[in-house]
């Protein structure tokens, strides 16, 4: 009962913000970026934002804007040059009430957490864009989560989100409920369909902004090119998160794995995903391991990387994009199979780019394998590479031009 009340006063709520957004002027020449829950600087927000940022006369723009909860952020935007307001400032709804366009990359907001990329509730009358953060996912997300198990409510959103184009601009706040998402492929439009349930109008086909050089890189990031420029070999770790109880470490490194590193010379940089949220920053010690904090975009480092080692994050189809070799590390797969979100299609074997190793022995030897150049891409490499990336040649031009006619081919 308590969750019907809740659903209504949201629902009630949409209402009137949707009424109030009729009396703001909204201008194509205002663009409103956010991403991970306000508290990163990073991904294809990231990029993109700071690509219109800087061809503003170009694109005739008058503001690019970046909306934060991070002080830490907001001071070094301003720094940098870039428009840039903590997220419940003025200036920021100010902004959040004119721009035609809002983009996010993760959530658009919740009236209980207000742990939204932007205000999404200020969203009504603009056009929503989800940049996302990953293509060819292995775990199920949103929608896709929802089956005969689940329970009855679950089961009713998800038909009437299907069916009803009245309830999704009334579900979600600012009309949340629809918008415009990126695909980097007709293979990942067909997974996005699955897991967000939206209509065929609203997938957008195109290289990710990520993928791209970000045109400048913040202070951090240089110092940690910096450290990286100093290996000749590097391993990337990058585990997902878990939603239950894992009995898993996942960043803890096994001895025999840190000898093997510091007898080879090769730096091992991890990161844990932004979600699971310790935010470490260890600095290189006795070991060859560099913990980076959970708000780094990796995306400005993995081009450095010699191998990449994930378990079930779409990080898998980034290394193929850059052609880095792949060894997927999953102790637990049988645990997070059965007690967390599980995989898309039930089998996590249907992707098989890279090597597939249980136990610290097992990874050892795989790396060693790639390090002697023992099969460095398989034959199913290519095959998957192409799915996911159908259009890796886009650069930022065609991908903003791709949003534009998508978002204005009706008006």
């Amino acid at each position: 009962m308590k969750y019907i009340i809740k659903q209504l006063k949201e629902i009630l709520f949409n209402l009137f913000m949707g009424i109030r957004s009729l009396f703001w002027h909204r201008n194509k020449d205002v663009v409103l970026f956010g991403a991970w829950f306000g508290k990163r600087f990073a991904d294809n927000s990231r990029n993109l934002f700071q690509y219109l940022a800087e061809n503003k006369e170009k694109y005739g723009l008058k503001h690019v804007v970046w909306i934060t909860d991070s002080k830490n952020i907001n001071e070094m935007l301003n720094c940098m040059g870039y428009e840039c307001f903590m997220k419940d400032s003025k200036e920021s709804i100010h902004f959040h009430k004119i721009a035609k366009y809002h983009f996010i990359c993760e959530s658009h907001n919740d009236l209980d957490s207000k742990d939204g990329d932007i205000l999404g509730e200020y969203s009504y009358g603009a056009y929503k864009i989800n940049l996302w953060h990953g293509s060819g996912a292995f775990k199920k997300v949103k929608y896709a989560c929802v089956d005969k198990e689940s329970s009855l409510i679950q089961r009713i959103k998800k038909r009437m989100h299907t069916r009803s184009r009245i309830y999704r601009l009334v579900e979600e706040v600012g009309g949340w409920g629809e918008y415009y998402i990126l695909s980097s492929s007709k293979a990942c439009t067909i997974q996005w369909h699955d897991f967000f349930q939206l209509p065929d109008d609203k997938y957008i086909e195109s290289n990710l902004p990520r993928n791209l050089k970000p045109l400048r890189y913040t202070e951090r990031e240089k110092e940690i090119i910096s450290i990286l420029l100093q290996y000749k070999k590097i391993i990337l770790y990058l585990p997902t998160f878990r939603s239950s109880n894992s009995s898993f470490d996942i960043m803890k490194t096994t001895d025999n794995v840190l000898k093997y590193l510091d007898k080879n010379g090769i730096l091992w940089v991890q990161k844990e995903h932004f979600v699971a949220g310790t935010s470490k920053n260890d600095n290189l010690a006795d070991t060859n391991i560099l913990t980076l904090e959970s708000e780094f975009d990796i995306n400005v480092i993995i081009d450095y990387a010699n191998i990449i080692i994930t378990d079930y994050s779409s990080v898998a189809t980034d290394a193929l994009y850059y052609r880095k070799p792949l060894i997927f590390y999953v102790p637990d797969i049988d645990e997070y199979n059965k007690s967390d979100r599980g995989f898309v299609d039930g089998c996590f074997q249907r992707f098989n780019s890279g090597r597939t190793v249980k136990n610290s022995q097992e990874l050892i030897d795989a790396i060693r394998d790639l390090d002697n150049n023992e099969i460095l891409f398989n034959e199913y490499y290519e095959i998957d590479r192409n799915k996911w990336w159908e259009y890796e040649k886009d650069d930022y031009d065609t991908i903003w031009n791709k949003i534009i006619e998508r978002c204005t081919e009706r008006n």
